[in-house]
């Protein structure tokens, strides 16, 4: 569940939350109403983009960098005995 939630909510909501933390506490301009400094103000179709790339890089990075060797076989996780074995990147001479 950790995993989901960095992986794939933190990225969209990130953009989002940093716009509202900064547009929250920078100080009050001249002529501008306290209502104009909630999330009605929100550039709601840049955050969402920004959200969005964010993710795509986040996604991509994780696809380049995280996984096992060239020539390697993934083997999933199993039950043997009783007893959880976790997944694992074998060789390909390392048999089950």
């Amino acid at each position: 569940m950790t995993r989901i939630l960095i992986t794939y909510v933190l990225p969209l909501v990130l953009p989002a939350l940093v716009w509202y933390l900064w547009h929250r506490f920078r100080p009050q301009r001249p002529g501008e109403t306290e209502a104009r400094k909630g999330w009605a103000a929100a550039p709601w179709p840049q955050l969402s983009v920004a959200g969005v790339i964010l993710l795509a890089l986040t996604l991509g990075s994780i696809a380049l960098l995280v996984g096992g060797q060239p020539g390697e076989v993934y083997q999933p996780a199993r039950v043997i005995d009783g007893e959880v074995v976790p997944g694992r990147h074998a060789g390909p001479s390392d048999g089950n």
